[in-house]
């Protein structure tokens, strides 16, 4: 599997909590480790079931003053609870999404992909602590 490399993780809170049955917006409050690698602004939707992929939910930035019609990504449910995970650019990029009541946490492994999900959550034991709110 080589070498799990450090993640740039950033850290969301929702906008407007309840304001949509099937939708939440995420504003970006920080990014630990290095500059940010997603947009400012996201969009995370339930699944309506249009793809075969099936996934939870699906990911979409926001690009200037309008969300991308393309999704950045589908997740689905990872082994840990807690955890979803998803990939950018064709399984170039893992992402991880860890909802936490109203704020969300991202780490993005720029260049790093693996389906070893479980492996990745565990080596993040030292990085859980970054400013996510209970």
């Amino acid at each position: 599997m080589g070498k799990i490399p450090r993640p740039v993780i950033h850290l969301y809170d929702e906008v407007s909590p309840g304001k949509f049955a099937t939708v939440r917006h995420f504003q970006l409050c920080e990014t630990v480790s290095k500059p940010p690698a997603l947009s400012p602004h996201l969009n995370i939707a339930e699944n309506r079931s249009f793809a075969k992929s099936n996934p939870v939910y699906w990911v979409k930035e926001r690009i200037g003053s309008v969300w991308s019609k393309k999704a950045l990504t589908g997740i689905w449910k990872a082994p840990v609870d807690g955890f979803f995970y998803g990939d950018s650019n064709r399984r170039q990029n893992l992402l991880l999404f860890q909802f936490v009541g109203e704020h969300l946490r991202v780490y993005f492994f720029r260049d790093y992909y693996t389906r070893d999900i479980s492996s990745v959550i565990q080596s993040l034991a030292g990085t859980s602590g970054h400013g996510l709110r209970n």
